[in-house]
């Protein structure tokens, strides 16, 4: 079992993270209301950041026009329900990456 400070953490990092916004946002189709400087109006590939960017974009525009509980709805409908599998994969998956104590070892 994962500590709470683990589980907060991953939440956190989940939450911030530019990759798991551009899939909430991809899956939400959100880079079809993007607007582009391609002229010639055909499907545009948007980097993570990109659609990352735009999720974000839209949270704020619906909190401004709305308030906290339509985001609140949003969150909870849309990007809640997604982080579930990024956490349980997180928790199980190994911590890649030695820390100073290892490197000295193996040298």
């Amino acid at each position: 079992m994962a500590s709470p400070a683990l589980i907060k953490g991953l939440l956190r990092s989940s939450l911030v993270n530019n990759r798991t916004q551009a899939k909430v946002a991809e899956e939400l189709g959100m880079q079809d209301f993007a607007i582009t400087n391609d002229k010639t109006k055909r499907p545009v590939a948007l980097r993570t950041k990109t659609l990352a960017d735009l999720l974000e974009s839209f949270i704020a525009a619906l909190y401004i026009d709305k308030d906290l509980e339509y985001v609140h709805a949003f969150m909870n409908v849309c990007f809640f329900p997604r982080l579930k599998s990024v956490l349980i994969l997180r928790a199980g998956a190994p911590h890649h990456g030695a820390g100073p104590s290892q490197r000295k070892a193996s040298g």
